[in-house]
């Protein structure tokens, strides 16, 4: 008879260690976000020997090449700490105090150019330039935009254009999180994935050291999907023989 008790439905959820530098030195279990298409797969390699000295090639010797542990899942929480894995980067906060500045000199380009304020979150109040005897004031709208959200504004005139502006404008407090990309050769993990079964046992993996990388393409925007970011996880031998690459706990 069947035992539909053993019939796996359901979800689960994934922890990260973050390896030191060393290599050796776990970090604090951390929850990596939600996950979806969790899989792993294992293969094993074999150096073969054949003998041919009968009229039928045979293989009567095999032995164990490599062993190859192999995770696969996909993330859709675009936070600071995914970004910096998927793209081996170190993450640094930079913190953004209110302030304000009065006639800012900045260099404009051709119509339709950008000038970068260097803030995020501003309110330009006013924009000058001079015509050789005072300073004019330009219109917003006819003259310039702003996107006050990215600190930028767009030059549209002819007259604001190719010339030194004046920019006064002021900004509120913000917190930068700064991603310097592909700073690490690696990354190195303890992977721990839990189940949370509607039906069926529940499991426990706990995969010892895991070299994660990105797997594909990163999409910049998305309009028609959630963006998403896909890892691969290869299992690297500890050197310990009685943990050498993950065990499995099945619970109750």
């Amino acid at each position: 008879m069947a035992n539909t008790e053993s019939y796996t439905l359901g979800g689960g959820k994934l922890y990260i260690k973050r390896y030191a530098e060393d290599g050796v030195t776990l970090g604090d279990m951390l929850y990596f976000g939600v996950t979806d298409n969790v899989t792993m797969s294992t293969k094993v390699d074999y150096v073969e020997h054949k003998n041919t000295e009968s009229k039928e090639e045979r293989t009567d010797l095999k032995l164990v090449k490599d062993r190859q542990v192999t995770l696969k899942f996909t993330t859709s929480e675009i936070t600071p700490d995914m970004l910096s894995l998927a793209l081996l980067g170190e993450q640094t906060k930079q913190v953004q105090a209110a302030g304000s500045v009065t006639a800012e000199e900045h260099t404009s380009g051709v119509v339709g150019s950008f000038i970068e304020l260097g803030k995020v979150n501003v309110e330009v109040t006013k924009v000058t330039y001079n015509d050789g005897t005072n300073d004019v004031e330009l219109t917003e709208g006819v003259d310039y935009l702003v996107n006050e959200e990215d600190g930028l504004i767009q030059v549209l005139s002819d007259v604001a254009s190719n010339t030194t502006l004046k920019i006064d404008y002021s900004w509120t407090d913000a917190t930068i999180n700064l991603i310097e990309a592909v700073k690490k050769a690696k990354v190195l993990a303890q992977l721990i994935f839990i189940s949370a079964p509607q039906n069926g046992p529940k499991t426990k993996y706990t995969f010892y050291k895991t070299q994660l990388q990105s797997d594909g393409d990163i999409a910049l925007k998305s309009t028609d999907k959630f963006m998403e970011i896909s890892f691969t996880g290869e299992c690297l031998f500890t050197g310990n023989p009685n943990k050498p690459y993950y065990n499995v706990e099945m619970i109750g």
